[in-house]
């Protein structure tokens, strides 16, 4: 069985080695290893080079321009020729022996379309915490089977107990993702958010209690980066993605496929900038424009409120903690963005003067005879003396 590994890369010419001396040295030998540059400005092209001058299994390709992590991942996938493929972030690793484990596991359970497993993460230097998806092994033969586990996943202890959006702790049957011709949205930060949706369409599902990634967490990643002031305008990109996959097959969808799109689109509009600690950062201008702009997007998804009422009083822990099914049913009913603002708002932000632009009913043709009116007054000022501007304007008065 032939296994795809996709490595995109950037700017990592100081993890690049550990990633792929953790692929090539795998004792599993039926890889065949995707490296993507993505027009990184650094080394790491060098290295890649000399990787794949020593190991026949490794192709690069060199894009032209800039895609982002999504849009190298989909070149990857385009040439990918294994049965299964492996997304691994290029500053991360796997573990050893991890490929002829998932192998066997895809010997034994036959078709799957996803494995999930577990994952160590590092907070550089130190050792990290291991995130386990399951503490048994858990076969869901079923589409029916896939959607309960999937709404009771959300009932997890951590955030990465479980079926989470990290693309990287999952192996993916190549045919899976071609039939439904699933993509990553290119130049977009948190682009592996739809993920999950992904699962709506499968109906053989794997988890395993074991741990076959190596996550490091260092001052280059993108998740301990600033997140741009424009990061709205990717969760909005996001979303009208999860929007297009529904209407696209929405006629395979049950009800229990339905509520989770809705949780999923929940967690995007409603309480992902609080949890990135986004939004509490803008201006107050700023968080009333994107709550403006959110809740245009949650009136065009929130369509079936029976649908939405189900999901959040079945599926509750979904929710941020200042999030409940009360408030998101008010801000889908009656849009409100200084409500949906004051979810986000910290109280030392809301004091702060709004930074919207003054107002100004004027034509253009009195603002420009205002302006040479006030512009003349104070030249006339400027040039006569102080008593002479006294005498003229005791006279005219």
């Amino acid at each position: 069985m032939l296994l795809s590994i996709i490595v995109p890369f950037y700017r990592v010419e100081l993890f690049l080695d550990r990633c792929l001396n953790s692929i090539i040295q795998q004792s599993y030998q039926n890889l065949e290893i995707i490296l993507i540059d993505d027009c990184s400005p650094d080394n790491s092209i060098t290295i890649a080079r000399e990787y794949a001058a020593r190991d026949s299994r490794i192709k690069i390709i060199e894009h032209p321009q800039n895609l982002g992590l999504g849009g190298a991942r989909n070149s990857g996938l385009a040439v990918a020729t294994g049965e299964y493929v492996w997304f691994v972030d290029s500053d991360d690793a796997i573990s050893y022996d991890a490929t002829s484990r998932l192998v066997d596991f895809l010997h034994e359970y036959r078709d799957i379309d996803v494995l999930v497993f577990g994952f160590i993460n590092f907070i550089e230097p130190q050792k990290g915490d291991t995130f386990l998806p399951s503490t048994e092994v858990v076969y869901l033969d079923d589409h029916a089977s896939v959607m309960t586990y999937l709404l009771n996943d959300g009932n997890r202890t951590t955030y990465y107990t479980g079926v989470t959006e990290g693309v990287c702790f999952r192996l993916y049957r190549r045919q899976f993702l071609v039939d439904n011709q699933f993509v990553f949205l290119r130049k977009v930060i948190h682009e592996d958010n739809i993920t999950p949706v992904w699962f709506t369409l499968s109906n053989k599902v794997l988890v395993v209690p074991e741990v076959f990634y190596l996550r490091y967490v260092h001052s280059e990643s993108i998740t301990q980066s600033p997140p741009p002031r424009t990061m709205y305008e990717d969760i909005l990109q996001l979303s009208q993605y999860l929007q297009t996959f529904y209407t696209k097959f929405s006629d395979r969808f049950s009800n229990d496929d339905q509520m989770y799109y809705y949780l999923m689109q929940i967690k995007l509009i409603f309480f992902n900038f609080y949890r990135l600690n986004y939004y509490k950062n803008l201006s107050v201008y700023e968080q009333q424009k994107i709550a403006d702009i959110m809740l245009r997007q949650a009136e065009l998804i929130f369509t079936n409120k029976i649908i939405l009422e189900d999901a959040l009083t079945q599926y509750p822990y979904y929710m941020a903690s200042r999030l409940n099914k009360e408030i998101v049913l008010s801000l889908v009913n009656y849009p409100s963005v200084n409500y949906y603002q004051s979810i986000y708002v910290w109280k030392e932000k809301a004091k702060e003067e709004t930074k919207q632009p003054p107002t100004n009913n004027q034509s253009t043709e009195e603002r420009i005879f205002s302006w040479k009116k006030l512009s003349f007054r104070k030249v006339i000022k400027m040039l006569l003396p102080y008593g002479v501007v006294r005498y003229i304007q005791h006279y005219f008065r």
